[in-house]
């Protein structure tokens, strides 16, 4: 997953940048914009880990339908209360379907648990990038381009955000 092309923060223009640009298109959405600030060590140790584990966490779901069926098909066999080995077999039977729901419980929350914590660690990973990128490109920047943001403030443009509002957007 290649790193996406660095910003030439010294060569950008500052009175194009501050205005308004209707030929810029963002990027269209897609899985590989998605992972683009993915090292190959994070999808190696990160990506491909969580997608096995969502997979399998996925799949406990149809091993429950197939326990229910167990427990439907030893109900609809069970003949009558009379019946000393029927109701044996049944009670039987209804231990195992209740000790395979047990554990599929507890994979599903070792499974979960697992996949929400691999997947947070990858964003996590993708975001601290992220704004370090946007931190060396802001505080790459000349004085002066600070004090023009806060000149179309003053002119009535609500799209200014001058260089507090720029903190404030970053900090968050």
């Amino acid at each position: 997953m290649g790193k996406p092309a660095p910003v030439d923060v010294q060569n950008v223009d500052t009175q194009h940048q501050l205005e308004p640009q209707a030929t810029y298109a963002p990027p269209s959405p897609s899985i590989a914009l998605l992972f683009s600030y993915c090292t190959r060590r994070d999808a190696l140790l990160g990506v491909f880990p969580a997608v096995i584990v969502s997979l399998a966490a996925g799949g406990i779901a149809p091993f429950m339908t197939h326990v229910i069926g167990q427990a439907f098909q030893a109900m609809a066999a069970f003949t009558t209360a009379d019946d000393l080995h029927a109701r044996q077999q049944l009670n039987h039977t209804m231990g195992i379907v209740a000790l395979q729901f047990i554990g599929l419980a507890f994979g599903t929350l070792a499974f979960s648990s697992l996949m929400s914590s691999m997947w947070l660690w990858v964003g996590e990973r993708i975001v601290m990038r992220l704004r370090h990128e946007v931190f060396v490109a802001v505080t790459s920047r000349d004085i002066e381009w600070f004090d023009l943001l806060g000149e179309n403030k003053a002119n009535g443009d609500d799209e200014s955000v001058g260089a507090g509002g720029l903190m404030a957007k970053f900090a968050r």
